[in-house]
């Protein structure tokens, strides 16, 4: 089609809608004319403030090189009791701090991107029962204790799905690496472009069905008769999650092969005119392969298949410039670190009761920063 045909198609087409509006027109009061215009420039402001909320979104986001960034929150909550009965006879005191950091690297190009975390969650408590001996240094209890990396590099099949691999590390900071789970796999990512509120939405989503999982537990030297209920304990747990992964001789290594799924949402919530950032991540891990464990004397048990289950949310308002309400809520269930809990050879094992879902939660106030 030539320029003069192009010009001639364009010609007819806007002489049969304008025919077509004016003979709409023709049949309308001065009265409707009008209302249908104002009704018209009223979706003309709405599309256009919809364009304007996604321009905004779109100027924040960095689509090319590296970007640095992430936050940081130290918050307080403390609980105390004088005669109350309840508490019992002496005072009771605590206050417990909770510290997060959140890390990130993340590198997009047209084709490729690589996109690194970091997120560390502590938490102590310091308990007294006398004011006058008040004393941190002798009393501060670790109560939390969270370190979770991960890595993952892709390359775009197309705007929303991409083939990538994923390494992570799951462990804590004061026992590192004992016990700790390190993971690596293939598959695809789902990052979907949609919006609420005229607002991106963070969502992101990794499959990965070609995953090893490597599972690390260290040996410990027997304390002794000597040592304190607390030594003893952290021995006891020691031995009972090595032989949950069937690891004797020194071996500290127990592999899996399996599914990986992982999935990242945050958004904003608005609670009776508040607005309350959420984040949430979900991981799951489950194995096709199986770990023969032992018992106590060595003697191999039936071999299992252990899913591991992690949801992790955080929670945060902000008042005023850097002082904000936190809370986290943290779910877990990994069958091997909570076995130990429950003698399926004793006469009292009551199934029904064996519980193995982990649960945390903490919240207070305090200073939180975004860097």
């Amino acid at each position: 089609m030539n320029m003069k045909q192009k010009f001639i198609a364009l010609l007819t087409l806007f002489t049969v809608i304008t025919v077509g509006v004016n003979a709409q027109v023709g049949n309308l009061t001065p009265e409707q004319i009008q209302a249908d215009k104002d009704t018209k420039l009223e979706e003309i402001k709405t599309l256009q403030g919809d364009i304007d909320k996604l321009d905004a979104a779109l100027a924040t986001m960095d689509f090319t090189g590296w970007k640095f960034g992430g936050n940081g929150n130290i918050a307080f909550s403390g609980a105390g009791a004088s005669n109350w009965q309840a508490a019992g006879e002496e005072i009771a005191n605590g206050l417990t701090t909770n510290i997060g950091v959140n890390l990130f690297a993340n590198m997009s190009e047209d084709k490729f991107y690589w996109f690194n975390g970091l997120n560390v969650q502590l938490g102590y408590l310091s308990n007294w029962t006398s004011l006058k001996d008040l004393n941190f240094s002798d009393v501060t209890s670790t109560t939390l204790d969270k370190m979770y990396f991960s890595s993952l590099p892709g390359y775009r099949i197309n705007s929303e799905l991409a083939a990538t691999g994923l390494l992570d590390v799951q462990s804590s900071l004061g026992n590192f690496a004992n016990p700790a789970a390190i993971s690596g796999g293939l598959g695809v990512t789902w990052t979907p472009v949609q919006t609420m509120d005229g607002k991106l939405i963070p969502l992101k989503v990794v499959f990965h069905p070609l995953t090893w999982k490597g599972n690390i537990v260290k040996e410990l030297n027997d304390p002794g008769t000597d040592a304190s209920p607390d030594e003893k304990e952290k021995y006891n747990r020691n031995q009972a999650l090595r032989n949950e992964f069937g690891l004797k001789d020194g071996s500290t290594l127990a592999s899996e092969f399996g599914l990986k799924l992982v999935a990242d949402y945050g958004r904003t919530l608005k609670i009776l005119g508040n607005n309350i950032g959420w984040t949430s991540q979900v991981r799951v891990f489950a194995p096709y392969t199986q770990i023969t464990p032992i018992d106590a004397a060595g003697v191999e048990l039936p071999s299992v298949g252990n899913v591991e289950f992690n949801w992790d949310n955080a929670f945060s308002i902000l008042l005023f410039k850097n002082l904000a309400v936190s809370a986290n809520w943290n779910l877990r269930q990994f069958k091997p670190e909570t076995n130990f809990l429950f003698d399926e050879t004793s006469s009292d094992y009551d199934p029904e009761k064996a519980k193995h879902l982990q649960q945390l939660w903490n919240f207070g106030f305090g200073l939180s920063t975004t860097f």
